[in-house]
């Protein structure tokens, strides 16, 4: 296991190190690309930023039972059936291909989407060997235990960058970093058996003269490309997904039974129908004349893009 050290307003400099922080110079837009038994941190992330209800999570978890393969927000984006322009927004943030980044921005109100699914996705990749990870502003991250319990068994070593020590902290921390601020503090430190770490050890700290103050960088703005919904929710029976859908449009308003008979003369999969009910593209209603099927916002959005 790796071990744990924790800095106070002091950024460690380590060459073979991944960065979470907005304190380095170089910023890349970090990765989500998660396999499937990932899922779960991603949809996690998202509740605790506050970007999906509770209920919506469950609606989320219950779909990715159907899903094989990675999940990003391109896949949750076709999937989702309601909120699909949230994850198309995210989509300027996060990138879904190419390698892990090693420098990755904490993007403000964003804050466990730029950390959980972005480590895990370097956690289940191949592409990126580091000895160190290093996360800032780690006192205002929820979640921050199970994040460190999870690194150390990936990472020699886990810096934690914070403003405040406090009791959760020191109890993950195998070390601190001492330097001019913490001499008051000394004494207290030491009541948690801490190894202390001076100030020119290994010379790790980029500036040993006063604490670097945390000033948030701007965030990395990326175009979302143009993405296949259909294709990417219906793999296979993504044409004959979007013949149906066409039916469905042409005529407004369309009875179930009449919709069963197109399956059953078009010969198309039952799944079909009831998938693009699944993800948002067309939507039931119950009125007294029996349950009609109608276009969603979504879906007419699907067939007009192309």
């Amino acid at each position: 296991m790796g071990k744990v050290v924790l800095h106070i307003n002091k950024l460690p400099k380590i060459e073979d190190a991944v960065y979470f922080s907005n304190r380095v110079s170089v910023l890349e837009p970090p990765l989500i690309k998660l396999p499937n038994y990932y899922g779960i941190v991603l949809l996690n992330s998202l509740y605790q930023d506050g970007l999906i209800s509770k209920s919506f999570f469950f609606k989320l978890l219950d779909i990715l039972c159907d899903l094989k393969g990675f999940i990003t927000l391109s896949v949750l984006e076709s999937v989702a059936p309601s909120r699909y322009r949230t994850f198309r927004w995210l989509r300027s943030f996060f990138r879904e291909e190419g390698p892990p980044a090693r420098y990755n921005p904490i993007i403000p109100r964003l804050k466990m989407l730029s950390i959980a699914p972005v480590l895990y996705t370097m956690l289940a990749s191949d592409k990126l060997n580091a000895q160190a990870l290093v996360i800032d502003a780690a006192e205002s991250i929820d979640s921050i235990e199970e994040i460190v319990n999870t690194a150390r068994a990936y990472f020699a070593e886990v810096h934690l960058v914070v403003s405040n020590l406090n009791a959760t902290l020191l109890g993950l921390a195998n070390e601190v970093v001492v330097n001019p601020s913490l001499a008051p503090t000394v004494s207290y430190i030491e009541r948690y058996g801490i190894k202390l770490r001076g100030i020119s050890v290994e010379g790790r700290i980029i500036s040993l003269k006063e604490e670097e103050s945390y000033k948030p960088a701007r965030a990395i703005i990326l175009k979302p490309k143009p993405i296949d919904r259909l294709k990417i929710a219906l793999g296979e029976d993504a044409e004959a997904a979007k013949d149906l859908l066409s039916e469905v449009a042409s005529s407004g308003v369309i009875s179930e039974q009449a919709v069963l008979e197109l399956l059953n003369s078009e010969r198309i999969p039952i799944r079909v129908y009831f998938k693009l009910i699944r993800y948002g593209f067309i939507k039931r209603i119950v009125t007294s004349g029996g349950i009609q099927i109608t276009i969603t916002e979504k879906g007419l959005e699907e067939l007009t893009s192309r």
